[in-house]
């Protein structure tokens, strides 16, 4: 059996509860609405007010920018019988690696509220995954990543 067999390849990413297109739909939305009490307030003679209306639109829409920026990193993790592979991608496609070798690894997960990781310890590193993940899902990742290097460590060399 070769020795960069791998064990488990995932890719995590994390999950987004607006589409492009409903994001469309959202500040088309409120955008209808800032014109039409901006329309209004003018109506009235308080001209100021309406340019507020777009401020609120514009802070709004660059705080949804910067939301799916963040969201479009991802997590590679590769567990080999030699080590376990961490690519870090970040949303301007930078990768920082990380790699934990050894045969001693384990998986533990920490749980910080809703900021729960996995962290994978070996004997000269150690590295904290799934922060983007869901308990639930932190649990089945961490299940399978035991599974991998339970296998990755009964390697039997021919």
């Amino acid at each position: 059996m070769s020795s960069s067999f791998v064990y488990m390849n995932a890719v995590l990413w994390p999950s987004r509860s607006l589409s492009p297109t409903g994001f469309r739909w959202l500040m088309g939305l409120i955008g209808a609405w800032s014109l039409a009490f901006g329309i209004m307030f003018c109506i009235v003679g308080a001209y100021p007010v309406a340019g507020f209306f777009g401020g609120e639109i514009l802070i709004l829409y660059l705080c949804f920018r910067r939301v799916f920026l963040s969201r479009k990193g991802r997590t590679h993790v590769r567990v080999t019988s030699r080590a376990v592979e961490i690519d870090f991608v970040d949303h301007a496609e930078r990768i920082r690696t990380k790699r934990i070798p050894g045969p001693l690894r384990d998986v533990e997960i920490i749980d910080a509220g809703r900021a729960g990781v996995l962290r994978i310890r070996g004997p000269a590193a150690e590295a904290a995954i799934g922060e983007c993940l869901t308990d639930s899902e932190r649990r089945d990742l961490a299940r399978r990543l035991r599974i991998a290097l339970t296998e990755a460590t009964r390697q039997v060399s021919y």
